[in-house]
């Protein structure tokens, strides 16, 4: 039995799974399943390329790169919005997924200073604009017109983003990239002060 390649991944992903009806409606289960078997394939090869001491942690990246379109904006919208009208009143496109198990993954494998710190400046880059997709994701579905969006899934979204935003105060004690530190506090800056405990 063969795997497939890390470009053959990238082409099912993007140009076969993402183009299916079912995978581009707003949180799409569909979609949010791909989302957690692809963030834990990440968090996986993660750890085994720190193992090696590979802190540039391609490979991960790579498997990163395809979280992004899932928790990007769908491509149909709820019942009864026709694109038309939400291009006309500027209604913002709902994620494909919650962002939330891509921030809780992240969360759960940065938080130790230990590990951001074993990470090359590029790849802090990186991880950060990870974070700022996901974080603006989450303004996305927290902006959302009432009933567009759960409360559970408000919550869920709205507890994992707390943790993400005090997990970023960590990082930029060690972190020295002002690029990238602006992109994730944009991203935080949009976001109302809600909090959940």
């Amino acid at each position: 039995m063969r795997y497939a390649t890390e470009d053959e991944n990238d082409v099912i992903i993007k140009d076969i799974l993402l183009a299916l009806p079912s995978m581009s409606e707003p949180f799409s289960t569909h979609a949010e399943a791909l989302l957690v078997s692809t963030t834990h394939r990440a968090m996986a090869t993660a750890q085994e390329e720190l193992k090696q001491s590979l802190t540039s942690i391609l490979a991960t990246r790579r498997v990163l790169d395809l979280c992004i379109p899932l928790i990007g904006p769908s491509t149909s919208f709820p019942p009864g919005k026709q694109r038309s009208k939400a291009q006309n009143f500027n209604i913002p496109t709902l994620p494909r997924a919650s962002p939330a198990p891509l921030l809780r993954q992240l969360h759960m494998w940065l938080t130790p200073l230990p590990s951001w710190t074993k990470l090359t400046e590029d790849a802090r880059h990186n991880v950060m604009e990870y974070v700022a997709e996901a974080l603006t994701a989450c303004r996305v579905i927290l902006d959302a017109q009432d009933g567009a969006v759960s409360e559970v899934v408000r919550e869920e979204v709205i507890a994992t983003r707390n943790k993400a935003t005090d997990m970023c105060g960590c990082w930029f004690e060690v972190y020295s990239d002002a690029g990238a530190m602006l992109t994730v506090t944009d991203a935080i800056s949009g976001l109302d002060p809600v909090h959940i405990n």
